[in-house]
């Protein structure tokens, strides 16, 4: 037996460290790794998951192709709307508001405040601003509210044309 040291965590024991596998409708693999959350204004502001996905069909967002940051964004060209849960779901666009005809349950409403600025609003009291980043086509996350109204916010830099988070912030300080 090797001397060598083993990694140990006993992170390793939960099943929601990482998720993933191959989906046996598709015959995708997928995976999810999760690295924590984000809670903002002291423990009293929203709370942001941040888990590192990965997807066959994605791109290189520079964690290696197919691997990115799981953050809601909206794709105005294809239509398609994904959350920081991983859920996706096509929508049919409105001059008002987002409808989604796949989403079962009623998780959030989507309105279209002006060309290229959306506002989900979550049951649980959040609100999310998502505007599309310069030329990408890409309405990604600028604000996250809770419902006391503390907020965090996100800037974003360009990496092969696509927005790439660049920083988390609250009100107090830099967070990501």
């Amino acid at each position: 037996m090797s001397k060598a040291k083993k990694l140990y965590s006993n992170a390793f024991n939960f099943n929601d460290f990482m998720t993933g596998g191959v989906d046996p409708r598709t015959g995708l693999y997928t995976c999810s790794l999760s690295l924590g959350a984000l809670v903002s204004s002291g423990l009293n502001g929203p709370r942001l998951p941040i888990n590192l996905s990965f997807s066959p069909f994605g791109t290189d967002m520079g964690f290696g192709k197919g691997w990115s940051l799981a953050l809601s964004h909206y794709d105005v060209a294809g239509r398609t709307l994904s959350l920081v849960s991983g859920e996706v779901y096509n929508a049919i666009e409105t001059p008002t508001r987002l409808v989604f005809d796949d989403m079962k349950l009623d998780l959030l409403k989507a309105r279209v405040i002006a060309s290229g600025h959306y506002q989900l609003s979550y049951k649980n009291g959040q609100t999310e601003e998502l505007a599309v980043y310069g030329a990408s086509g890409v309405a990604v996350s600028r604000k996250l509210f809770a419902a006391n109204g503390a907020s965090l916010s996100f800037a974003y830099d360009s990496y092969n044309t696509q927005p790439a988070l660049r920083e988390v912030t609250d009100a107090q300080r830099t967070l990501l």
